[in-house]
């Protein structure tokens, strides 16, 4: 299998735990643009916010992808999608190879 990558853009404060090691799972809405994006994917580039500046760049391997309910996300999740309750997610967990 070919190397696959998946781009996430962050804000700026997950990208930082993230690349503290403090974060290895990110979440993303269960929605067409998100399920077509997730696909065959074994690599991850996160950029934090929309930075042009590529040598900040955090390269991880996908370990898994499965979908969780909202009440089983972590409670800053839930902070970030308050009006989504009845929504599933994407919980893309990771593991950083290259920061």
């Amino acid at each position: 299998m070919s190397d696959e990558y998946l781009i996430l853009h962050l804000k700026y404060k997950y990208w930082e735990m993230i690349r503290d090691g403090q974060k290895t799972h990110e979440y993303r809405e269960c929605k067409p643009y998100w399920k077509s994006r997730i696909r065959n994917q074994n690599k991850l580039i996160l950029v934090p916010g929309y930075y042009n500046d590529n040598s900040v760049d955090i390269q991880a391997d996908i370990k898994s992808i499965k979908k969780v309910p909202y009440h089983e996300l972590p409670e800053y999740v839930q902070w970030e999608f308050p009006d989504t309750e009845y929504t599933t997610f994407y919980d893309i967990e990771f593991e950083v190879v290259y920061s």
